[in-house]
């Protein structure tokens, strides 16, 4: 079966919630209350345990066929524009974030603040050490070039099939 990322993902997301709900009702169904004098029979739920654990070990076996399927096409795949494969960009888009973060620190700070020392007469003041306007220009460059990678990403993950 050929599918794309995005698909594959969505159809692991709903695995993922298959094997949930099937453990929920499966905790729920494993074990019954019966009052003294009650047939347990009567009130027993339905359940097996083979069939569950076979439901069980097959949709698990469909989340590990998807999810190595999509390793391979993250592994295999590159995005020429970046000059790098899907796995080097899924590790650099948060280093891109965690650098967004960091300049949109810096590119918030006053120049120069009034530091007060409790008890203390001494007037003190906290300068940043760097032009805000280049923090500013920088910051503007590493959130395009995000955005440019998400889009990248997002139309490669929607686009290129590979076989499952």
């Amino acid at each position: 079966m050929k599918v794309t990322s995005a698909a594959a993902n969505k159809m692991i997301r709903e695995l993922n919630n298959q094997i949930d709900m099937l453990r929920k009702v499966e905790d729920q169904s494993e074990k019954f209350n019966c009052s003294v004098g009650e047939n347990p029979e009567d009130v027993r739920p339905e359940y097996s345990f083979y069939d569950t654990q076979e439901k069980l070990w097959d949709l698990e076996d469909q989340v590990r066929k998807l999810k190595h399927a999509v390793n391979v096409f993250n592994t295999t795949t590159f995005i020429s524009k970046f000059n790098m494969t899907i796995d080097q960009i899924l590790i650099w888009m948060p280093q891109l974030s965690q650098r967004i973060a960091k300049l949109e620190k810096m590119a918030s700070r006053i120049p120069k603040i009034r530091v007060s020392q409790y008890g203390s007469n001494i007037v003190d003041y906290q300068i940043i050490n760097y032009d805000l306007e280049e923090v500013s220009k920088e910051l503007e460059k590493h959130v395009k070039l995000l955005n440019d990678v998400q889009n990248e990403l997002d139309i490669v993950n929607n686009t290129k099939e590979f076989e499952v």
